[in-house]
């Protein structure tokens, strides 16, 4: 549409609304905007909330994943007393012996915790200390 002049002024927006402003369609108007904002809020504080809830199920995975590390960490020292105390030539008693295949199965177990230590990645500084000497030592002269 062209525009228009009159006075100095622009006309165009008069051609196409030609409803008088009154008080009735102004307070209309205000309620149709107090409800859109108050919309707006409502998904707000809802995304507030599912943000806190993934930050929540972050940290538990977090915690988790320590967890597991620790608990890596522990079954590898376990298994690395139990290789000291199988090297160290040490006799088993007789309430303590078990069947060949047991004894086998508990030694594969052992291997999968220090394997496991491999491929979580545990730092160094982490691992026990037995004897006098580092899990790492131990697991590098294997």
């Amino acid at each position: 549409m062209l525009s228009s002049t009159s006075a100095g002024y622009d006309t165009t927006l008069r051609s196409f609304d030609t409803t008088p402003v009154t008080t009735e369609t102004l307070h209309a108007h205000n309620q149709q905007l107090a409800e859109s904002l108050e919309e707006c809020l409502r998904e707000i504080e809802l995304l507030k909330l599912e943000l806190h809830q993934k930050v929540i199920r972050i940290e538990e995975l977090e915690a988790l994943c320590d967890t597991n590390t620790n608990m890596v960490a522990t079954d590898a020292a376990t298994a690395s007393m139990s290789c000291l105390t199988m090297e160290s030539g040490e006799p088993e008693s007789e309430s303590e012996s078990e069947s060949e295949s047991e004894s086998e199965s508990k030694e594969f177990a052992q291997l999968g915790a220090l394997l496991k230590v491999e491929e979580a990645g545990i730092p160094a500084e982490h691992l026990p200390d037995f004897l006098g000497f580092s899990l790492k030592e131990f697991l590098d002269d294997m």
